[in-house]
Parts: C-alpha cells; structure tokens; sequence
C-alpha cells in the first residue's frame, strides 16, 4: 500500500510538472495586470522558456523607451524549492536599445536581482534629461550590480557601479571630451544613490538621489582643474560663484 501511494505521488508530481511546463507564457501573461505605459509585445514560448519580441515603456510626453528580444528562463529546481529564480537576457547590438543580463528572485518575498549587467547609448539617457541646450552623448554606459533588492520606495539594498568610458558630448557644433566617468551605486534611506567618483577630469562630485519616478534630488561641487575641458571653461561664470575653496555649489 505505501508503495502505491509513494508512485501514485510521484505520477501526481510528474503530471503537475508536466502540465505547467506545457503553459503558454502568453496565457500566464494575460492574466496579469501591466502597470500603466507598459506594452509587451509577441510573447512565445512556455513558463519555462519564453521570448518576447518588445518591451515598452511611455511616460506621458515622453518618447517611448524599448527593450528588444527578451529572453527568459526559469530554473526548475529553485521552482521546485518555491523560491522562483529567473535567468534574464535582453537587446541585440545590431538593434537600438539596451543589451544586457540579470537573475531575478524572491518573487513571493522581496524581489532581488543578481549579476545585471547592462549596456546603453549615453545618448539615450542624455536625451531624456532636462538641459539647457540639445545635447548629443557618445559612446555606451555600462551598468554593473552583483546585488539589488527591491524595497520601499525603490531599494532595500543595492551594490554596484556605472562606467561611460571615453565620455564625450556634443554641443553647438563642437564637440567636448569629458574622460572616464564612474560612480557607485548604492541605497540609503529606500533611496537609489548614485554617487560620482571625484577621480575625474571636470573636478566633479555628486550624488544625485532617486525616490521614484518624478522624484530626483541632487547635491555636489565642480571644481575645474587643471584636465577641466577648455570648452566649457566659457560656461562656468553661469554656475554662480565660487566658494573659497574654488568650488562651483551644484544642485537641483
């Protein structure tokens, strides 16, 4: 009799594998409500592995942000343990937009991701900042964080970091080459901190703090040395006054 009950479990088991395996992750998705601006485009494939052709994102007024050839892979053994774990990968280098990887778990607790690794045209994010002026960025940033748990309002805990090698912009025709730029990244107070190494050559410290989506802060100094670019020397005296340090107060 135990006998029977033991194969008759793992016939069950087997079974109910066998059945969620077969999903469609088009159906698991179309029983999910998507945030507001949110558009998933052509999902293929099952709950175990799925593609999804686009991914994109609108805020009102602004042009629409897009994640291309998402790829996803759920691991069956942490599905097993119920602690789902994902495998993420996403962009293709010969279409516009971000490439990268990540794994995502603690859906059912806290969300986290591990091991994301992101590549992305400066140019992009520098068009949907606020400037003074059109300004076109070159090269790609490249974003790394081993470590990021999702929390209240965005972090619970974060490690990272964010290079943009060979940082250059372009402005009135002419175009300034700005070095290195890296900076940490980190979480204080559920805040994203994103703090600016000062080893660089415009002289400048900052942290810029991220609450939410509308809700941003900034603090920090320039104090132009001797690599400072010559071509914004011209635009300092519009940062106001220096302090008795040499330094030009920057804030938002």
């Amino acid at each position: 009799m135990k006998n029977r009950f033991v194969s008759g479990a793992v016939f069950i088991g087997i079974y109910l594998v066998f059945v969620i395996a077969t999903v469609p992750a088009s159906w698991v998705l179309s029983k999910v409500q998507l945030p507001k601006g949110l558009v998933v485009e052509n999902v293929t494939g099952s709950i175990w592995r799925s593609a999804i052709t686009k991914i994109s994102y609108q805020q009102r007024n602004q042009t629409p942000y897009s994640i291309v050839n998402v790829n996803i892979s759920l691991s069956a053994l942490s599905f097993l343990s119920l602690n789902p774990s994902i495998d993420v990968t996403f962009g293709d280098a010969l279409i516009k937009g971000p490439e990268g990887s990540l794994t995502a778990s603690g859906f059912t607790t806290s969300l986290s991701l591990e091991n994301v690794n992101i590549l992305l045209s400066a140019n992009d994010v520098a068009q949907r900042l606020s400037l003074p002026m059109p300004v076109e960025a070159h090269n790609d940033i490249s974003i790394n964080i081993p470590s990021f748990v999702v929390g209240k309002p965005l972090c619970e805990s974060l490690e990272g970091n964010l290079i943009w090698q060979k940082a250059s912009v372009s402005a009135l025709d002419e175009k300034v080459m700005l070095g290195a730029l890296k900076a940490n990244l980190g979480c204080e107070s559920g805040a994203l901190a994103l703090t600016i190494d000062p080893n660089n050559d415009l002289g400048l410290s900052f942290t810029t703090y991220v609450r939410g989506n509308t809700n941003a802060s900034g603090d920090g100094f320039l104090t132009p040395a001797e690599k400072f670019p010559e071509q914004l020397k011209g635009l300092l005296p519009f940062l106001g006054n220096k302090d008795n340090q040499g330094r030009y107060r920057l804030s938002f």
